[in-house]
């Protein structure tokens, strides 16, 4: 997460940019993002407010992984359990669609995200050639 989880969802505060150098195929290291998370984590933090001032990524992730979904999803299990209930399908939480998926596109794509999408890099990468994309963001500032 890379936003300002205190600010506004909507228009958003800002945009996470991929800019893809190369293609990237599935389970080629693709950008694993957790679909509607953006929503999940501003609903979370808006329900369990940090001290005043406090934006530490620590402090977010411990507060993230109280969140069942999350905790689940950080959470050692069985593989062929996990991809089914984390990546197969949609699982709604808390009235909103979850589901991690992988960020695949071709080379000159521009892959766009609320900052507060949840995402983890690098991914499993099991193919031949490297992946090469530029990640930046925009925003407003929120201090």
């Amino acid at each position: 997460m890379d936003g300002n989880y205190a600010g506004r969802l909507s228009p958003p505060c800002g945009v996470l940019i991929h800019a893809m150098l190369t293609d990237v195929e599935p389970h080629c290291g693709g950008t694993n993002i957790i679909s509607g998370s953006h929503r999940l984590v501003h609903k979370w933090f808006v329900d369990h407010p940090p001290s005043h001032g406090n934006r530490s990524a620590p402090m977010r992730k411990n507060l993230l992984q109280r969140h069942p979904y999350l905790r689940d999803l950080c959470t050692a299990g069985d593989p062929v359990e996990r991809i089914a209930r984390f990546c197969e399908r949609a699982e709604t939480v808390d009235g909103i669609p979850l589901q991690v998926v992988e960020n695949t596109a071709a080379a000159g794509d521009l892959i766009l995200m609320h900052l507060l999408l949840l995402h983890a890099v690098p991914a499993a990468h099991v193919g031949t050639q490297p992946r090469f994309l530029l990640s930046t963001s925009v925003q407003e500032p929120y201090w």
